[in-house]
């Protein structure tokens, strides 16, 4: 994926990523990356960890000669995480944590001379569209304060990263979904915010309807999301 390309990897580079999840970013590219690299993946739950071990289990032939993924268990805000680093990812934890700018400088310390922090944020961007559409329906808004909210964590994210790191480079990748079901709208709609989903709720089978002929009127329905990255 783009974001996986945006860290601009090398061959024995050693990298780490803070808050893994699933560790999606590395599972999508697996089969890409650099000969002898060095990955930890640290996240605080261990089920994560777990499901991440099953899938190295099964691809450990796809990974290139003399790299190493290592798992580790723990609270990235409390425990070491060690230092030299060619590279620190930072995917969607920002809002996750409770001293971020915290992380940061300490992220900053564990790196190499001329190592880079990525950091990947969400923008928000679809629930604009989520919003535009619910607002034709109901004629209000049920987003507007998570778009506020989000436009802040954003300010505040920007704020840190300059305050901690003397340069920051910023990109980000547009996307498109498009849809010509209703009902699949619907569901996507439907596993999306909390605040969204409940004024769905409460609009019952109205709401559905409403979807079928909006979608039927246009044919095809686009939504635009967009993902962030910082290069510190």
């Amino acid at each position: 994926p783009w974001e996986f390309d945006q860290l601009g990897l090398q061959p024995g580079m050693r990298t780490l990523d803070l808050g893994c999840g699933y560790g999606l970013l590395w599972r999508q590219s697996w089969d890409r990356i650099p000969e002898g690299t060095q990955i930890t993946l640290v996240d605080i739950y261990g089920k994560l960890l777990e499901n991440i071990q099953a899938f190295m289990d099964g691809h450990s032939a796809e990974l290139s000669n003399g790299t190493n993924v290592h798992l580790v268990e723990a609270d990235v805000e409390n425990d070491s995480f060690g230092s030299g680093y060619d590279r620190i990812v930072m995917a969607y934890l920002w809002k996750y944590l409770k001293e971020p700018e915290a992380l940061l400088q300490k992220a900053h310390d564990a790196l190499a001379p001329d190592g880079m922090l990525c950091m990947i944020h969400g923008s928000g961007r679809i629930m604009e569209d989520y919003d535009r559409i619910y607002k034709e329906f109901a004629g209000q808004s049920c987003l507007e304060e998570r778009m506020a909210q989000v436009r802040g964590e954003h300010d505040e994210m920007d704020a840190a990263l300059y305050r901690v790191f003397p340069r920051v480079e910023a990109a980000s990748f547009d996307n498109e979904l498009t849809f010509t079901h209703a009902l699949d709208l619907y569901r996507f709609m439907m596993d999306s915010y909390e605040e969204l989903t409940t004024a769905i709720k409460a609009q019952g089978i109205g709401f559905v309807n409403f979807l079928r002929r909006y979608v039927e009127e246009r044919g095809t329905v686009t939504l635009h999301s967009r993902v962030l990255l910082y290069r510190c």
